[in-house]
């Protein structure tokens, strides 16, 4: 039997995923040609960067949520 909760750790995960999620999907945040970056313009160099960059916190979520599962005797995982 799985127990959900939300505690301030469980909103700090999805922050994790929605933060960077709503970040690449806005993109008039980005979408400018200047300043180019060795003759690329800024909306591709920007989400080459971004994607680099979102990638430590989908690791962290990652990291976290396979800490965060306990193992049972009889072998279930709880959450």
């Amino acid at each position: 039997m799985y127990v959900s909760r939300i505690t301030p750790s469980t909103i700090a995960l999805a922050l994790l995923i929605i933060v960077p999620a709503f970040i690449n999907f806005y993109t008039p945040i980005y979408n400018y040609s200047k300043p180019a970056l060795d003759g690329m313009p800024f909306f591709y160099w920007f989400q080459i960067l971004l994607l680099a960059l979102t990638t430590i916190p989908y690791l962290a979520f990652t990291f976290i949520e396979k800490r965060r599962r306990v193992e049972l005797p009889q072998g279930r995982a709880v959450k």
